[in-house]
């Protein structure tokens, strides 16, 4: 009986993990809730069921009055909206126009007025035109009847220039218009032609006839325009079946429908420039270019740029590409925010950098309150991150200075195994990661040295520039630990070999890392901290051949820049596959896979495993370290 029942437990055990496993694999079935109103509701209905016999997208139509559509975009109740919204002032919005509504003017079937300008018709709105003898008519007065349609009534304000559209009466809809003009022989309205019927007169304005061989040339008096609107970089931004929707939009077959329901279609110039637009994502690149290590982010750029070249090449031609937009930030801060404005003004989609981390740090809070995403290859101070207004845009790949601490303590700690007392000296260039970095690394050093007895003494090169850097007369030194950059690392080496400081241990932290130090010979032993690569994987084999570098180049930190573009294009390209609705959340789920390491994210944007390795540098090359 107990193996009955076992076996009964086991069986629906694997119906229940098969059950699972195909839920979990299942992709999930798309939907868009598309909001529309009044004149629009037609259109939006015949697109949809179009669009839906090609995809397997389900449609969702909501009546939503354009008075409401920001609303409804705002809180995510709706993923597009078709139509006109009276105010477009909201910089959240994105909008694409689709097609165009001929407004014309309708009179009586008795009326005999055939033609009207469009002065004429504005200055019987304005009630400076009153009787329609003034227009070779009969000697009545005209009745002019305002259409309160949301969108009708914005389109002629726009038109008219005018603050008020003054009316004899007032009706809701088009329909309405139509009912008041078939009563009154001397009515006048304006509606939206696909309305229009043969109980009511179409007349012409500046004798242009209402016909679809004129709308299809865009030969027309008076439109509205319909767009179709979203919500800039929202969480449902990158989802593949609103991209897929719009661009369907702007399809020969969407633009024939357009045409049979007696609406202007966009003209080959408005096409050619909508797909130009779709065929293009913006992504901001800021780097100290023309700093005094200007070479080292020349390299760092073109690593980025190989990225992009390859994720270009590799997508299909309906697909929008990716255009670098760079900009000099020249490791400044003011010059930091210029780039930013930069950005903003460019609509770039997510931005890599900044380096430094006062620049990032500063330039964050315009990304954050933008919504641009920002990645930085570089950017070590927890204060970049761990920010209460983080809302999980901001990543960094480079490892916070807790882990770089953690590291060069660690190689203390272990290069010292033997000795029962240790003097140290740290030196930091000044700066706002340099400071955080050494105060993180002397706490460091102190707690895995609780046996030994430690002396720390900490030198700021702001103090003592590196040119000018001297080293301590009649002072000896177990490690000289330096954070800041090659340059800097490069002039104390020098200095160090001048006074003979054989007995010393030299480490250098991330940023070190350049021919100008690693070629130098030198009397004492250097340790460097870099990228923790596999240093045998393929990835990087190809890596290294692609850039020919040598062992002595590849731990610049350009490694993070590739890392940095290789990440947001693979998330990028996961929700444009609808895998997640947008590249935060893509970034914060995906484990990626660059260079032979992995990489993934915490909830903050931190990378969860360290990006540092201890290398000891040998006749210009580079040995890892087991520490």
């Amino acid at each position: 009986m107990l193996n009955r029942i076992s076996h009964i437990s086991l069986f629906l055990l694997v119906i229940l993990l098969s059950t699972s496993c195909s839920q979990i694999n299942k992709a999930p079935v798309d939907s868009l809730n598309i909001g529309s109103f009044g004149n629009d509701q037609k259109l939006v209905e015949a697109l949809s069921k179009s669009f839906q016999s090609q995809n397997k997208t389900k449609i969702n139509l909501l009546v939503i009055h354009p008075k409401q559509a920001e609303e409804f975009l705002k809180k995510n109740k709706i993923d597009l909206y078709i139509g006109t919204i009276d105010k477009y002032s909201s910089d959240i919005f994105e909008q694409q126009l689709i097609a165009k509504s001929v407004l014309v003017p309708v009179v009586n079937n008795q009326n005999i007025i055939e033609t009207i300008s469009k002065e004429n018709l504005k200055q019987i709105f304005q009630k400076q035109l009153s009787n329609w003898q003034t227009l070779n008519g009969s000697e009545k007065k005209i009745l002019s009847i305002r259409n309160d349609d949301f969108y009708t009534k914005s389109s002629l304000i726009n038109e008219f220039k005018v603050s008020q559209i003054k009316a004899y009466s007032n009706a809701a809809k088009d329909l309405d218009v139509l009912k008041s003009i078939e009563k009154h022989p001397n009515a006048l309205g304006i509606i939206d032609f696909q309305n229009s019927n043969n109980k009511t007169k179409v007349i012409k304005i500046d004798n242009i006839d209402f016909n679809q061989e004129n709308f299809n040339i865009g030969y027309i008096s008076l439109k509205r325009n319909i767009y179709v609107y979203n919500v800039k970089d929202s969480q449902n931004h990158w989802n593949q079946s609103i991209k897929s929707f719009k661009d369907f939009l702007v399809s020969k077959t969407a633009q024939n429908l357009i045409s049979s329901l007696k609406l202007a279609p966009l003209s080959a110039a408005e096409l050619q420039l909508i797909k130009k637009e779709i065929k293009s994502i913006k992504i901001g690149v800021g780097l100290p270019l023309s700093s005094v290590s200007n070479e080292l982010y020349l390299s760092h750029l073109n690593s980025i740029q190989s990225v992009a070249n390859k994720f270009n090449r590799n997508r299909s031609k309906n697909n929008p590409k990716i255009e670098l937009i760079v900009c000099d930030d020249k490791g400044e801060v003011s010059s930091g925010i210029e780039c930013a404005k930069l950005f903003v003004k460019e609509e770039v989609k997510a931005v890599i950098g900044h380096i430094n981390s006062e620049l990032s740090i500063e330039n964050s809070k315009i990304y954050l309150k933008n919504n641009i995403l920002q990645i930085s290859p570089c950017t070590t101070h927890p204060w970049f991150t761990k920010r209460a207004e983080n809302n999980g845009t901001l990543f960094r790949i480079m490892s916070i200075d807790k882990l770089q601490a953690e590291v060069i303590a660690e190689a203390v700690s272990k290069l010292s195994h033997t000795k029962n007392s240790i003097k140290i000296l740290l030196l930091d260039n000044g700066r706002l990661f340099s400071s955080n970095l050494v105060s993180q690394i002397k706490a460091n050093i102190l707690e895995l040295s609780q046996n030994k007895k430690i002396k720390i003494e900490q030198q700021s090169l702001e103090e003592a520039k590196a040119d000018d850097f001297k080293f301590p007369v009649n002072k000896k030194y177990d490690f000289l630990i330096f954070v800041g950059g090659y340059r800097q690392a490069a002039k104390i080496i020098d200095e160090l070999n001048r006074t003979k400081q054989d007995q010393i241990i030299f480490i250098g932290s991330d940023g070190s890392n350049s021919k100008l130090v690693t070629k130098k010979k030198s009397i004492f032993d250097t340790y460097l901290i870099g990228a923790n690569v596999d240093l045998n994987s393929p990835e990087f084999k190809n890596y290294q051949k692609k850039f020919n570098q040598d062992q002595s180049e590849i731990f610049t930190n350009e490694i993070y820049g590739y890392d940095a573009a290789t990440v947001l294009f693979k998330a990028l390209e996961a929700c444009e596959q609808g895998l997640f609705k947008s590249i935060p959340e893509a970034l914060h789920s995906m484990e990626f896979h660059s260079l032979g390491r992995k990489i993934r994210f915490d909830k903050y944007g931190d990378p969860i495993d360290s990006t540092y390795a201890v290398y000891r540098v040998q006749n210009g090359k580079f040995k890892k370290l087991n520490i």
